[in-house]
């Protein structure tokens, strides 16, 4: 019920803003939506409510840098993530607190930030804390083993967030390579167009 909660709030913000702008053409609807404009309302909604839901601060840290992660992510992920200076004590216990109305369980275990927190977490994280968080998720989507285009993409996210574009583009040229060595075109999910 939250999740619907959240999709509608994001469509009714979307809605007044659209008509707020007296319908613009759609190429400046989008144009704007991507940048977010739309959502200064519904992002005020969501920390006051973030604030008023979870009183410990080492909880809203854990939250936000959990709104780092690009789609789903596991308790590993968790850990590694709360073990990062400042350290984020007893992250299991804190996750436990968040699961449900900022937390969602997904299949197998797997587990997703609300797309409320993603928007609006990463303001009130020191921009180091930002960065070490980045470089660290996209180490772990490279070392993980066998990777796929879409792991390649998130991980040149992460890195290009990190500010360690060496990392990225690295990355790039090893999918390049590899690439050039299959005899059967793949989908590249965009990576080419780099």
């Amino acid at each position: 019920a939250s999740d619907v909660y959240k999709r509608q709030s994001l469509i009714v913000a979307i809605a007044r803003y659209l008509k707020q702008k007296s319908w613009p053409p759609l190429e400046d609807a989008v144009s704007d939506l991507f940048k977010s404009e739309h959502a200064t309302e519904i992002n005020d909604e969501t920390v006051a409510k973030i604030l008023t839901t979870i009183e410990d601060v080492q909880s809203r840290e854990l939250l936000y840098r959990l709104g780092l992660i690009i789609g789903d992510f596991s308790m590993d992920d968790v850990q590694a993530i709360a073990a990062i200076d400042p350290v984020i004590g007893r992250p299991r216990e804190r996750l436990h607190n968040l699961v449900g109305l900022w937390v969602q369980r997904d299949a197998n275990t797997r587990l997703l930030v609300s797309p409320l927190v993603s928007s609006i977490g990463s303001y009130d994280l020191p921009l180091e804390t930002q960065k070490t968080c980045h470089l660290m998720l996209g180490d772990r989507i490279v070392r993980k083993g066998r990777i796929d285009p879409l792991d390649i993409l998130q991980a040149m996210v992460h890195f290009s967030h990190a500010e360690a574009f060496d990392l990225a583009g690295t990355l790039l040229i090893l999918f390049y390579n590899e690439l050039y060595k299959l005899d059967a075109p793949v989908e590249d999910w965009g990576l080419l167009s780099f």
